[in-house]
């Protein structure tokens, strides 16, 4: 897994209010994720944190991603924990 460091700005639908978070962006080949939806590298989809995922009370909702004046609508179809992203512990 390749990671690199961004600005995200998530809105996130699923809460009702639009929340804005910053954190890390990773890629990731898919497959078979979390919420038993099969994906390819064609979809527009995002694995979230444990928190942000909420027990799968995420799957199939819609957010936006913000970065450097541009956005996409990405699809919630699975879950990645802190150590997938940074196995080191480092930034």
């Amino acid at each position: 897994m390749h990671t690199f460091k961004v600005l995200l700005v998530v809105a996130a639908s699923f809460i009702g209010n639009a929340l804005a978070n910053n954190g890390d962006a990773t890629w990731f080949f898919p497959g078979l994720g979390s919420c038993g939806i099969q994906n390819t590298q064609a979809d527009f989809i995002v694995a979230l944190n444990p928190n942000d995922f909420g027990g799968k009370a995420a799957c199939g909702r819609n957010i936006r991603v913000n970065f450097q004046g541009r956005s996409v609508n990405v699809q919630v179809v699975d879950l990645v924990f802190t150590w997938q992203i940074n196995p080191n512990g480092s930034n």
